[in-house]
Order: structure tokens, then C-alpha cells, then sequence
């Protein structure tokens, strides 16, 4: 029996994590079906129907225990994943507090110099009590600055979760900028050819002036000439001025 239910075992599996109470509940539900199928066996040799029954409930439920341990194993890795990006961020949380309280730590140690420097000042004369008050305003000062450390400690938190809000909100405001600039170049493009083609009119349009002009200029010459009446030359001659103009 064990040899004929051999290929429905997974080797290995005892070498994974420990079972969850539902499988180590359906590997001792498998046990007993064991037994039972060795007792059908020894007791009732010619029940064959009832003894495949009971394989096949014994291959259904090993399926279960393969199909459930899986799931552990593909659960186990997400854990795993969500725990890697968990200690990456926890630890660089970590090195910015370790800075504040290398900063707490130094003002305190600053702190309690100048306290002691006070009580030394005292100690040796009376005469140095506006020396000491003044000291003692920098403790002061420094104690302020420590509380302030702890409260920047405590922004860079809230920052970090506004920031998070912050990115998403630019990159949709990004994509909306590149549309518009999209859109502004087209515009651009459109404007540009409509200046060229203002430019060739302005072109044709000079170019048909110059020859308006060297046609007056032409009539002028043969009026010079004797070749053209003189009321019409004063006629070319006023245009042409006005051209000129």
C-alpha cells in the first residue's frame, strides 16, 4: 500500500516551515486514513471498492496538504518581501534619528559643561555672578535646541508621509504640463508656418513694388527723353514719389 501511494507524497516537505494548525490538522487526518486503509487491508482483504475509497480520500487529502503548503511557502515569501522593504525603511528612519541623537547627545554634553563650568565659576568667586547668569542663559539656549531636535524629529516623520502625498500629486501635475506643452508647441509649429507664409506675400508683394517702380522709372527716362507727353510725366512722376514715400 505504502509503495502503490508513494508518487502522491511530497519528499521535502518536512524540511519546510513549520505546518499551520489547519495542515498539521489535515497530516494527522491523513495519518488516521492510514491506519484505517492498513486495518481495511488486514481485516476486510475482499472490500476493494471501500479500500479504493479510502485511496482516493487519501490522494485528495494529501492534495490538500501539497495545495495548502504551497500556499504557505508563496505566503512566506511576500512576508519575507514585505519585510525586507519594511527594515530598509525602518533603517533609514533609523540613521536620521541616530543623527538627531548624536545632536541631542552633543547638546547635552554641551549643556552640562557649561553647567559645570557654572558651578565652578561660583565656587571660586561671587564676584562672577553676571558671568555665570550669562552661562547659564546658554544652557538654557541649549536645552531649547535639544527640545527643538526632538520636535524636528518628529516633523521629518510627518514630512516623509506628506511627501508620499506630495510626489503623487506632482506627477499628475506633470503629465498636465507636458500636455500643455504639447499642445503650445503645435501652436507654435501652426504659428510659424503662418509667419513664412506672410513672409513669401511680403516678398511677392516687394518684389512687384521694385517692378512697378522700374516701370515709372523706365516712363520717366523716355519722358527725359522727349518720348512721353508732359502731362503724363508729371502724372509717373507724382506716383513715383508717393512710392518713394
Amino acid at each position: 500500500l505504502r509503495g502503490s501511494l508513494s508518487p502522491c507524497r511530497e519528499p521535502g516537505t518536512s524540511l519546510k516551515a513549520p505546518a499551520s494548525p489547519q495542515v498539521a490538522a489535515l497530516e494527522q487526518d491523513l495519518g488516521k486514513l492510514e491506519e484505517e486503509l492498513r486495518a481495511v487491508q488486514a481485516t476486510m482483504s475482499g472490500k476493494s471498492q471501500e479500500i479504493g475509497k479510502l485511496k482516493q480520500l487519501l490522494y485528495q487529502a494529501t492534495e490538500e496538504v501539497a495545495e495548502l503548503r504551497a500556499r504557505e511557502a508563496a505566503s512566506l515569501r511576500q512576508h519575507e518581501k514585505t519585510r525586507g522593504s519594511l527594515v530598509a525603511q525602518a533603517q533609514a528612519w533609523g540613521q536620521e534619528l541616530k543623527a538627531l541623537l548624536e545632536k541631542h547627545n552633543t547638546a547635552c554634553r554641551e549643556m552640562g559643561r557649561l553647567r559645570e563650568a557654572v558651578a565652578e565659576e561660583r565656587r571660586r568667586s561671587g564676584d562672577l555672578a553676571a558671568k555665570a547668569a550669562e552661562q547659564e542663559r546658554q544652557a538654557s539656549e541649549m536645552r531649547g535646541r535639544s527640545e527643538q531636535f526632538e520636535k524636528t524629529a518628529e516633523l521629518l516623520k510627518e514630512k516623509m508621509e506628506h511627501l508620499i502625498g506630495a510626489c503623487r500629486d506632482k506627477e499628475a501635475k506633470i503629465k498636465e504640463l507636458l500636455k500643455k506643452l504639447e499642445q503650445l508647441s503645435e501652436e507654435v509649429l501652426a504659428i510659424r508656418g503662418e509667419n513664412a507664409r506672410l513672409a513669401l506675400q511680403l516678398q511677392d508683394s516687394q518684389k512687384n513694388n521694385e517692378e512697378i517702380i522700374s516701370t515709372y522709372r523706365n516712363h520717366l527716362l523716355n519722358a527725359a527723353r522727349g518720348y512721353m507727353e508732359h502731362e503724363v510725366y508729371n502724372i509717373l512722376l507724382r506716383i513715383l514719389s508717393m512710392q518713394e514715400k
